[in-house]
């Protein structure tokens, strides 16, 4: 196989590599992809349920209820999942919250994952879900909700994961302005309060729990910033498990790039590797002593000075 053939070949490999969600590391992708992944698969069952003419009320009991976490830890048992499947859960009642949520997770998330890296974002959006629905399931002991309250006491979707990776982001970069255009450009703190004051007027309307809820979130992406600028990353395992997961059915990222180097251009089926030798002959030896003749001995090649010498060799033996 020549090289040019080899080349095509590799282009051909490269070009067929298996599916990543977005580019390499990029877990802010990975989030939003999960997230809209979900609410499409819920999205046509509710359409189902419509065209079989069944309320939104039994859509929601059938099915939305096995995945948005409960106000009480009796119910917790019979549906442990929920605690991590209610934070990626949106129905198509709440399409305006999955936009804004994804637009942010996304805005705050590259900016997190440009100062801390990929593996910080998906920890931090893990943490930030999973403390506020823990205190959400608490909530049932003390009595939060009114008796005459008429929306479920469940607690579903990005809020407070999206609002960790916002204060999260904001601590890691403090000094980053956006809208730099305008004047000397805004900064994160700035935007970041117009965005918990609009998340916490979102949900003025529903009792103060998921207003707690949402803030808790934001403490825990602090809390998690705070330990990270001093040296300890409390996501690290969840960041192994992240990689361990992604990579699942592909091989890793070095052994990969080894093994297709290795089998395009170095594969010498079963053939010995080229090794260079100098070419000996009296054309060749000529054209050195021209070369000795016209510009002398300093002017020769390392190459040049083997072939002589084994020449000279040679000729003794």
């Amino acid at each position: 196989m020549g090289e040019s053939e080899r080349y095509i070949e590799y282009r051909h490999l490269k070009k067929n590599r298996p599916f990543s969600l977005g580019s390499d590391s990029n877990a802010v992708v990975a989030l939003i992809i999960m997230n809209l992944v979900f609410f499409m698969l819920l999205l046509l069952f509710q359409v189902i349920y419509h065209f079989y003419h069944e309320t939104t009320a039994t859509y929601y009991h059938d099915l939305v209820s096995w995945f948005v976490l409960p106000d009480h830890w009796s119910a917790l048992p019979n549906k442990p999942w929920a605690l991590i499947s209610q934070m990626f859960t949106d129905t198509g009642d709440h399409l305006f919250r999955l936009v804004s949520n994804m637009a942010w997770l996304y805005f705050w998330g590259r900016i997190l994952q440009r100062h801390a890296g990929s593996e910080r974002v998906f920890p931090v959006y893990f943490y930030g879900g999973l403390i506020s629905g823990v205190f959400f399931c608490t909530s049932g002991l003390f009595n939060v909700f009114p008796s005459d309250f008429p929306l479920p006491h469940d607690l579903f979707g990005a809020n407070p994961a999206v609002m960790a990776v916002a204060i999260a982001a904001t601590i890691v970069a403090k000094n980053q302005r956006v809208l730099t255009h305008i004047g000397r450009g805004i900064p994160l703190v700035v935007l970041l309060t117009l965005y918990i004051v609009v998340d916490i007027v979102g949900v003025s309307h529903l009792p103060w729990i998921y207003a707690v809820v949402h803030l808790l979130g934001a403490m825990t992406g602090a809390a998690f910033a705070w330990l990270l600028l001093k040296g300890k990353d409390t996501g690290i395992w969840m960041s192994l498990l992240y990689h361990k997961l992604s990579n699942l059915f592909t091989p890793p990222a070095a052994n990969q790039s080894r093994i297709l180097r290795n089998k395009i251009f170095y594969n010498t089926r079963d053939k010995e590797p080229f090794t260079k030798k100098n070419l000996i002959n009296q054309q060749r030896i000529d054209q050195i002593l021209d070369k000795i003749h016209s510009k002398g001995m300093s002017s020769l090649t390392e190459e040049e000075r083997d072939i002589l010498n084994k020449a000279s060799n040679e000729e003794e033996s």
